[in-house]
């Protein structure tokens, strides 16, 4: 069989007969490669998969195959290897360089996808393998792979023995000694366990090398694979395929080092890709959904480059149905839920979906082609991760929502924020609709940073009160007359001396602040803040506290009369107080460390003096 150059195509692209009427852009290939992909679509046209991967039309008499949204490498009976690339922005206008680009995009996003170990897959330099087609690069790195794990030693297990041996050890096999050595009483029939490699995993490794062997047509993988066999000569093929790779995909923490290729294994001998079918008209089918190869890689790109932020794919915390028939129902499962450490006074969460589908901007006239459903998920999102979070960490939470679609000739900037909730003095439910560039790794860095910050330019504005006490006349304080961009909510730390004081705040709904010079007081030279919630903690135990929410715009300034007559349990003389009006307390109340609280917002204040906190 003589060599064929690889056939590239895009996704949604369309291939034909060689020779016959075509449209621009649609791809050629030979007769006999034609008819093998048309009956290997045909004889899986009852799996699910199918349909969205290639689909077989004819029009006017003329037979086409559309390819859909699956990327990778398919090769034909008769040896013909076609590439199915992402459908990515076109930097050059080259169609030649367009195909290193997209090839080169498309090798990058494998690295990562989760079901690969990245350090396994080696960056191909394709300025100097132009023909290299991806199939070659996915044997290539499964050789690497072994590679890696040889030298790290293989492991070894106790695998049952039988054997007819002049001394006995392990157990006596009765029928078989009756069978074999009734008359031979020198022999012993025995079945013992042996710690060897000769196990399901390594023999499942030999088996698909030597396959490889066969398939692979690059003289540089043939030869890495023929050492790698000769290294591995006393391990076997494996007698039965299906029962090996079902002992060696049962997870076992001793073998974990293994997980990956035996996936990549089953990939190479049960002639399947990443996707559910298998025929006989192909002889390898390594096939990947492009939307989920999208999703994973922006997803590890946020764990790069985003460092302080835990990164979840696929987060299941929340259903959107809450109780129905005493069930929860319809779990959601946003792409990449990113978020800070819940117990951090500045918590922040960013629910981002990736959509790998061409949108423009330049049509706001059809909602620049943005599918409505995925508006709606995004809002469910947000309602969900909004209301749930504030129970489980006594925070009012709005989460930032994203959408990322791929950058495209058609959509190179980011859209205007959609704000959901237009609520007066209020943060309400935004999304960002971003566009991410997959041609430039340098700038991965650099757009993941403006994603996380996208909903940070342009902040609601809220007032908030500072007052300034006017001690030449004792008066009420002044109200500062500019509202102050408001981010985040500000808390008040303060603490109460005892058990009796403790009740005086909560049958007032007040909580007091001295004024003046003494020890714990605000001074003189000091600005009061406002705030919206009070962290009250036990002065003589700070692990134990409770949290208000405060009336922020309502201050009042007392003197020990009106101390005296709200019953102040430790009235003291010539003393005036800034009293917080409380509101409601908090239900569920966040994990707070009041001395870490402290030497963060204010490490020169002595212990027991009330501090603020912008959570």
């Amino acid at each position: 069989m003589s060599k064929k150059n690889p056939i590239i195509t895009y996704e949604f692209g369309t291939l034909y007969i060689e020779g016959q009427v075509h449209k621009e852009g649609d791809i050629p290939i030979e007769e006999t490669t034609f008819n093998n992909l048309w009956d290997f679509i045909l004889s899986n046209k009852a799996t699910d998969d199918t349909d969205v991967i290639m689909s077989v039309h004819t029009r006017g008499g003329r037979k086409f195959i559309k390819t859909g949204r699956y990327v990778g490498t398919i090769q034909t009976k008769n040896g013909q290897v076609i590439e199915v690339l992402p459908k990515i922005f076109k930097a050059s206008g080259q169609q030649e360089k367009d195909k290193v680009v997209c090839r080169s995009v498309f090798l990058n996003m494998l690295r990562h996808f989760t079901d690969i170990k990245a350090r396994s897959f080696q960056n191909v330099t394709l300025s100097t393998k132009k023909g290299f087609p991806i199939l070659e690069v996915y044997i290539s790195n499964y050789i690497n792979a072994v590679e890696q794990l040889v030298l790290g030693g293989l492991k070894k297990n106790y695998a049952p023995v039988e054997e007819n041996q002049r001394f006995l050890k392990g157990k006596l096999d009765i029928t078989k000694q009756i069978t074999k050595n009734i008359t031979n009483k020198a022999r012993f029939a025995i079945k013992y366990n042996k710690y060897i490699e000769d196990i399901p995993q390594n023999r499942i490794i030999v088996t698909t090398l030597r396959k490889l062997i066969s398939d692979s047509h690059s003289t540089t993988n043939k030869a890495h694979i023929s050492v790698l066999l000769t290294i591995l000569a006393d391990i076997p093929s494996s007698p039965n395929i299906e029962n090996d790779l079902r002992i060696a995909s049962t997870s076992n923490r001793l073998f974990t080092s293994y997980d990956m290729l035996i996936k990549w294994s089953k990939q190479f001998l049960l002639n399947r890709g990443f996707t559910t079918f298998a025929g006989s008209y192909v002889n390898q089918s390594l096939l990947f959904q492009a939307e989920r190869l999208f999703e994973d890689f922006v997803a590890y790109l946020f764990r790069k480059y985003a460092p302080t932020y835990n990164v979840d794919a696929q987060n299941t915390r929340f259903f959107l149905v809450d109780r129905h028939n005493g069930k929860r129902m319809f779990q959601l499962r946003p792409d990449i839920l990113v978020e800070t450490d819940k117990n951090s006074p500045k918590y922040e969460c960013i629910i981002i979906d990736t959509k790998w589908k061409a949108i423009d901007s330049s049509r706001p006239d059809r909602h620049y082609l943005i599918d409505m459903k995925d508006m709606y998920q995004l809002y469910a999102y947000g309602q969900k991760y909004r209301q749930g979070q504030t129970k489980e960490i006594g925070l009012d939470v709005i989460p930032k929502l994203v959408l990322v679609y791929p950058y495209s000739e058609k959509f190179t900037e980011y859209l205007p924020e959609f704000v959901y909730e237009d609520i007066k003095d209020k943060i309400g439910l935004k999304l960002m609709v971003v566009p991410f560039d997959l041609t430039d790794p340098f700038t991965y860095e650099k757009q993941i940073h403006n994603i996380i910050h996208c909903l940070d330019v342009k902040p609601e504005i809220q007032p908030i009160y500072r007052y300034e006490y006017d001690w030449k006349d004792n008066t009420i304080p002044l109200v500062a007359a500019e509202p102050t961009p408001l981010y985040v909510q500000t808390m008040l730390v303060g603490c109460y001396r005892s058990k009796e004081h403790l009740e005086w705040i909560k049958q007032n709904r007040l909580y007091n602040i001295r004024l003046g010079d003494r020890n714990g007081a605000i001074s003189k030279s000091g600005l009061v803040v406002s705030a919206s919630r009070l962290l009250l903690y036990d002065y003589k135990n700070p692990k134990e506290y409770q949290i208000f929410e405060l009336d922020s715009s309502n201050h009042i300034i007392a003197k020990n009369d009106l101390m005296k007559s709200k019953g102040y349990p430790d009235l003291k003389p010539d003393r005036e107080y800034l009293l917080y009006v409380i509101t409601q307390e908090v239900g569920v109340k966040p994990y707070f460390d009041v001395e870490s609280l402290r030497q963060t917002y204010a490490p020169k204040l002595r212990k027991g003096s009330p501090f603020f906190v912008n959570l």
